[in-house]
């Protein structure tokens, strides 16, 4: 059964077509814009399940246990002894995170680590972060931005 809304979409190449339950077939563009329709008209309900799904499948942990221990060589204790060490503060500017989520909630300190070595350094919040990252990639960037503010280095 063909349920493409264009006739014109290749549903020949396998690679281009995603089945539907009821057995027929859509094009994926199609496909695409189906859903993309369908969760504007239900986001509320969309959003309510995907909220149950995660109470009732508290996987979030482990989620995070699994990205420290392939990205950075930690787990989430090692994580949690050096945000007590740092007193849940940026180890840059002393500062407790304030950048938020789209959702709202408080991000956590982002793991500051060396890239070539994969040593880490600490933890930091978004913003000296981001700056350290920038300052990291080109070194001649901060010289020229310290010779240009003025700002007498110690």
């Amino acid at each position: 059964m063909n349920l493409c809304a264009n006739e014109l979409h290749d549903l020949d190449n396998p690679a281009n077509v995603a089945a539907r339950s009821d057995g027929g077939v859509r094009c994926m563009p199609c496909r695409s814009a189906y859903n993309h329709q369908y969760y504007k008209q239900n986001r509320a309900k969309m959003r309510a399940y995907a909220d149950d799904y995660r109470r009732r499948n508290p996987r979030k942990d482990q989620k995070r246990d699994y990205t420290l221990r392939h990205r950075y060589g930690i787990g989430t204790d090692d994580y949690e002894r050096l945000l007590v060490v740092q007193d849940g503060r940026c180890a840059v500017c002393g500062r407790i995170e304030t950048a938020r989520h789209n959702n709202g909630q408080i991000r956590r300190l982002a793991v500051d680590h060396d890239h070539e070595s994969g040593e880490i350094r600490g933890l930091l919040c978004s913003r000296c972060n981001r700056r350290i990252g920038a300052v990291v990639d080109d070194p001649d960037w901060l010289r020229r931005a310290i010779e240009y503010t003025g700002v007498k280095v110690i």
